[in-house]
């Protein structure tokens, strides 16, 4: 009887289904409904595995955001998407090595501290002493800054706190919308983000004194940190280990487990970071460094890395560029109605020269002006490409760059000393192996996460455009300026 009354319900769905008596339609929001694949498929594209590797004709295959193969005439699965990259260049995306875009603007009052004690007892925070700040709370980037870095390749980004003497701990991100969720962070802490800036009218308020607090808090670390392994070896007959968040975030620095990435950006700071490195024992990148002088190399170590200030300054003898409307051609009308006016070629020549003489100087004390401007400028450029045959390149600093406006600076170096796969390691590779980042990003090969950027054509080229790039296994087109 039970057997028949089933047989006679499944009967009847069938026939309700059968006449659109029952809407399933109303059952399946299409929340539920998965893509059908996340494989990609890139096609035909010049690829340009690393720095220093050959350019070669050939294929990508990519699954859940991971590169499965590379190779020539691979074989296209069905449910794969396809990127057509014929005539397109391939790279692994490259990586902003130190920025602090995307963090609120500092109120007006930043270096005011609100401490009126004692300066000798003032808080570590109040000090410009907080080596336990994260970002990762604070960071959002706005679209246009986003659709900025990705038309210049960029899909990682490290971002340092905003601070003072220890401004915190620096996070590697994607450079995606709504990146701002922990799940999205591709590294929480690379190591701490120091410089030799101070607060007002508290201690340390001068370079030498940063470096007595940095002595003391190492000093007071140590012993803190001796009690509290042991502690946690063996609790038993020990009091609680009471260690405060700043000194606890400092213990992967002085295990060495994390870097410094300090900012210094002349002789001075490079010199006073590097003493602070060899007496307390940490790890150190110097960062955002314009230039230092050749007689500074022997105070520091072979193995010393450098994030370059790519905030390169204008040849200080450039004439300013006229701008379209100037470059316009002037009526001849008016020429030959302004010709019987004109001064003789040698006579505006010579008003030409005065005009630009600086007053009270001769023509010699000018030409040694312009050829010691010339100088300080070439050694700005060179600096770069010195670093690298010292294998002390680590990338750039790009805190002080506009979004749009890198690889303008970065091709600057073609014409001194610096080739296309120096500045391929420079975005890539280099800043990867710093940031601690190389085992799974900045190649092109089996096995990396597959963050790539096609250009139509060589980076290097001054009419370069991006038009894809793959991040997370999302990929973002864009066709034109206006994307």
């Amino acid at each position: 009887m039970i057997k028949n009354f089933k047989i006679q319900q499944l009967f009847l769905l069938i026939l309700s289904i059968a006449f659109g008596s029952v809407d399933l339609s109303a059952q399946l929001s299409g929340d539920e409904l998965k893509e059908i694949s996340d494989d990609i498929f890139i096609q035909n594209a010049f690829i340009k595995t690393a720095p220093g590797e050959t350019v070669f004709q050939g294929d990508v295959y990519i699954s859940k955001g991971v590169i499965i193969e590379v190779g020539v005439d691979l074989q296209k699965r069905p449910e794969a998407k396809l990127i057509k990259g014929d005539s397109l260049y391939l790279y692994a995306a490259f990586i902003n090595a130190l920025s602090q875009a995307g963090l609120p603007d500092e109120p007006d009052d930043a270096r005011r501290s609100a401490w009126r004690g004692a300066p000798g007892l003032t808080p570590l925070n109040q000090s410009g002493i907080a080596p336990q700040n994260h970002i990762r709370d604070d960071f959002e980037l706005r679209e246009r800054d986003v659709k900025g870095f990705h038309r210049e390749g960029f899909g990682l980004i490290h971002v340092v706190p905003k601070g003072f003497v220890m401004a915190g701990k620096g996070s590697v991100f994607p450079i995606q919308p709504n990146q701002s969720a922990p799940s999205d962070l591709i590294k929480e802490e690379t190591g701490l983000f120091a410089q030799f800036r101070n607060m007002r009218r508290v201690y340390p308020s001068t370079p030498l004194a940063t470096m007595s607090v940095w002595r003391q808090i190492f000093k007071d670390l140590e012993s803190q940190k001796y009690y509290y392994e042991k502690w946690i070896e063996q609790p038993e007959g020990l009091e609680k280990a009471q260690i405060s968040n700043e000194y606890r975030s400092l213990f992967p620095v002085a295990n060495r487990q994390q870097s410094v990435f300090f900012r210094a950006l002349e002789n001075k700071e490079v010199l006073r970071a590097q003493r602070l490195s060899s007496e307390l024992e940490f790890d150190l990148i110097f960062c955002h460094t314009t230039v230092i002088s050749p007689e500074i190399w022997k105070h520091l170590p072979e193995n010393s890395r450098f994030l370059v200030n790519l905030d390169f300054p204008e040849h200080p003898h450039d004439k300013v560029s006229k701008t379209e409307e100037e470059e316009e051609e002037e009526d001849p009308k008016d020429e030959e109605k302004e010709g019987d006016s004109q001064e003789p070629e040698s006579e505006k020549t010579a008003k030409s020269d005065l005009d630009t003489l600086p007053p009270g100087m001769t023509n010699e004390e000018y030409d040694m002006l312009v050829k010691s401007r010339t100088e300080a400028y070439e050694n700005i450029m060179n600096f770069s490409a010195g670093l690298l045959q010292k294998n002390s390149l680590a990338g750039f600093s790009f805190l002080d760059i506009e979004t749009g406006k890198s690889l303008a600076q970065l091709r600057k170096l073609l014409d001194y000393g610096m080739n296309e796969d120096d500045l391929l390691a420079a975005l890539t590779t280099l800043p990867a192996e710093a940031l601690g980042l190389n085992r799974i990003y900045a190649t092109v090969e089996k096995g990396k996460q597959a963050y790539l950027v096609l250009f139509d054509r060589p980076f290097t080229e001054k009419e370069a455009k991006v038009k894809f790039l793959l991040l997370n296994g999302k990929i973002y087109e864009y066709n034109n300026s206006k994307d």
